[in-house]
């Protein structure tokens, strides 16, 4: 894993954290998630809107089922779908998103290079 990958890794835990807009754009070559972050107890940390960029990428898999697609579009329950309970680098350019609704990832990406920054 490359340094900034690792620094990206070290400082954020997705856990319990919301993904409230997934946005593509030039073919899906770039996907942002905007986040609802949650700091959990980090001392002098505060629940921030994050967006996730990942750029470059090849590859996007969307495992929402067509059962819950049909309650997302109701916008019934939407954000207990979207809260990540596990978020997993697979490799250096491969991330997978979990939520606790099955054992498989909901989103995965697969990316160039990823950035993140507070949402102003």
């Amino acid at each position: 894993m490359n340094d900034k990958m690792n620094k990206i890794m070290d400082e954020y835990d997705f856990t319990d954290s919301i993904i409230y807009k997934i946005e593509t754009f030039n073919f899906l070559s770039k996907i942002l998630l905007e986040i609802d972050y949650y700091w959990g107890f980090v001392e002098n940390k505060r629940e921030t809107n994050i967006v996730v960029e990942f750029n470059k990428c090849s590859k996007i898999v969307n495992n929402i089922s067509r059962s819950t697609i049909g309650v997302l579009e109701k916008e019934e329950n939407i954000f207990s779908y979207y809260t990540i309970v596990k978020m997993k680098l697979e490799n250096e350019n491969l991330i997978s998103f979990y939520n606790d609704f099955t054992g498989d990832p909901f989103l995965i990406i697969e990316f160039g290079e990823m950035n993140i920054y507070e949402k102003k």
